[in-house]
């Protein structure tokens, strides 16, 4: 009976199958067959009988050694799929579905990541010496980011929401993100398009005269739920319309989200200032200091000097020794005779400045009106959360990482909606997955000379991780405590300068160009058309090339504007997923299929 009903195989029609007997050399002797039963689904069995049956009316007997390999593929496929609890995303599962398959996805999940064996083995694989290395870079590129928009946001929200809140709510959803997610190697933290987000929000607050607290609680609250209900519907399988045409035009929103954050905070001073332009340029000279420091020894396995320890540690710890020698340079005699170096705008005490939990029904002060007004805005945060993370985890997860436990997109977006729920609960900043920490991350991690560049050019721009990556929960759970614990060195903190950071926020933006196809492609357009690179063009024509990466900055230019202009901030989440519509009705009427498939990928089947 066709179906799901698995048929008890002892022998494989006539001959024994031994492992490897297509390819083995003749004469060779096979092993012996395996003594335990093949468990094949029927429709195995059957399409298996059929090619027999076609076989002998075409009086070309199929041999047994042939069907048998046949079986036993269809049983290697049947065996990992039922392993893995589910198919992986974007291949067409095993009986046609029509609507959402509840729970089936997070079953699978939590059976690839949340297994004894597989769970202790994440934290088991920590205990290496790169994580040392990894955890101290990984600190600073975390804190940077929380205490930044932190600073930003206690500006526009008067200190509603400022770095306190900040640091607390990066270290408890980054503990509890880096203990019950699936994907670990994903960092979470505060992102440029969330600050917009919010910022569009309080405007909104503003002009209405309503209650920004309220509202936000609400609104997190609202997005907390949707978030869960598309985790269990299993909608995280639409992954699959997702492209590297989008995922380039999403991470280059990002990449200028922070460039564009650190050019400004290094340019601001010079407008600010007066005839007296010293403190703006030591400013510049430390961040632009940094960045190239930092540069220069992410390149450090690349270079022929010194010994090959020497080189990895340089390499590991190239951002950290950067803040280090800004912060000496910036609190010597000599830079201090000059001018007075700001340093990082941390309080020196701990303090919320309000109750732990926010006031949410109306007979504490809260209009009745406001859960209802908060549902369109929830929708659209659901939005954007719901593409961040999972276009976030599908590049971190991408075959060029050397990840290889696999991705768990239905567990991870649902303990992203329990940590939106806790956070809008007590008022804190929301928490997401963070493309820029998340891929350094995982370069952080990545095993031995894997880290080479490209054409032994300094910095690690385009590095891939070629060797494997240390895949643990171990790094991002210590990161995110020792934030936590950043109250107890909070005047040792104030003593770093502020464009130090800035300088690491321009060497995470410009490390993240190196793995983007748009932004490599960018550069041709500026090259000798007898010097094009054939890796980059991949058999296209030059003019084709060019068109689809004009196509793509187009995209990233209108999602710029609308995130940047007051009136649209709101909106331009739903305006992410026209990407989705342009990939798939646009780009295959303006371009073949063949430089669709050397420029993109093609969409998978459902």
């Amino acid at each position: 009976r066709p179906g799901r009903t698995t048929v008890m195989w002892w022998h494989a029609l006539r001959a024994p199958l031994g492992r490897g007997a297509l390819s083995r050399p003749l004469g060779q002797a096979a092993q012996p067959p395996c003594p335990a039963a093949l468990q094949l689904p029927c429709d195995a069995v059957h399409a298996a009988q059929r090619a027999t049956r076609r076989s002998r009316a075409r009086r070309r007997p199929l041999r047994g050694a042939a069907c048998a390999a046949l079986l036993a593929t269809a049983g290697a496929a049947w065996d990992r799929r039922r392993r893995n609890g589910r198919a992986a995303v974007g291949e067409a599962s095993e009986r046609p579905r029509r609507g959402p398959a509840w729970f089936l996805g997070l079953r699978g999940d939590l059976r690839l990541r949340w297994a004894v064996r597989s769970y202790c083995c994440d934290w088991i694989d920590g205990l290496h010496p790169k994580s040392i290395a990894a955890v101290a870079f990984m600190y600073f590129a975390v804190l940077g980011p929380v205490v930044a928009f932190g600073q930003l946001t206690a500006v526009l929200t008067g200190g509603i929401l400022g770095v306190p809140h900040f640091i607390i709510s990066a270290s408890l959803c980054g503990v509890a993100y880096g203990t019950l997610a699936g994907q670990p190697m994903t960092m979470i933290g505060p992102t440029g398009l969330t600050f917009a987000y919010v910022a569009a929000l309080h405007r909104l607050c503003v002009s209405n005269d309503w209650p920004f607290l309220g509202l936000y609680s609400w609104t997190g609250l609202w997005c907390s739920a949707v978030l869960a209900l598309l985790s269990v519907a299993g909608t995280c399988s639409l992954v699959r319309l997702v492209t590297r045409f989008t995922d380039d035009i999403f991470n280059g929103l990002i990449v200028i989200t922070f460039l564009a954050t650190a050019c400004q905070s290094i340019a601001s001073p010079f407008a600010l200032a007066a005839a007296d332009k010293t403190l703006p340029f030591i400013d510049a000279t430390i961040a632009l200091g940094t960045f190239g420091t930092a540069w220069l020894c992410g390149g450090a396995r690349s270079l022929p000097y010194l010994w090959h320890g020497a080189r990895a540690f340089l390499a590991d710890f190239g951002p950290v020794l950067a803040i280090a020698a800004a912060t000496l340079v910036a609190r010597s005699p000599q830079v201090a005779g000059l001018a007075s170096v700001g340093g990082l705008s941390v309080p020196s005490t701990f303090s919320l400045g309000r109750p732990l939990f926010v006031p949410l029904w109306p007979g504490t002060g809260v209009p009745p009106w406001v859960p209802l007004a908060a549902l369109p805005p929830a929708l659209l945060l659901s939005l954007l959360f719901f593409l961040d993370q999972n276009i976030t985890s599908r590049v971190v997860s991408n075959p060029t990482n050397g990840l290889r436990k696999g991705a768990t997109y239905h567990l991870d977006l649902l303990v992203l909606a329990g940590l939106v729920c806790v956070c809008s609960l007590m008022g804190l900043p929301w928490m997401v997955a963070a493309t820029v920490q998340s891929l350094s991350h995982v370069r952080a991690m990545a095993r031995g000379d894997e880290e080479a560049t490209a054409g032994g050019e300094p910095g690690g721009g385009g590095d891939q991780p070629t060797g494997g990556v240390i895949e643990t929960r171990l790094t991002g759970v210590i990161v995110h405590a020792i934030v936590g614990a950043s109250f107890v060195i909070l005047p040792l903190l104030q003593h770093v300068p502020a464009s130090a950071i800035s300088g690491l926020f321009l060497f995470l933006g410009v490390r993240m160009m190196g793995g983007n196809a748009m932004l490599s492609r960018v550069r041709l357009l500026f090259y000798d058309p007898a010097c094009y690179p054939s890796e980059e063009l991949r058999g296209v024509r030059p003019v084709v090339a060019h068109a689809f990466t004009a196509l793509q900055l187009a995209c990233l230019f209108l999602l710029w504007r609308l995130r940047a202009a007051p009136s649209t901030a709101l909106l331009f989440p739903s305006v992410i997923i026209l990407l989705v519509w342009v990939r798939l009705y646009i780009v295959p009427k303006a371009f073949s299929p063949q430089a669709i498939l050397a420029l993109d990928e093609p969409i998978h089947e459902a």
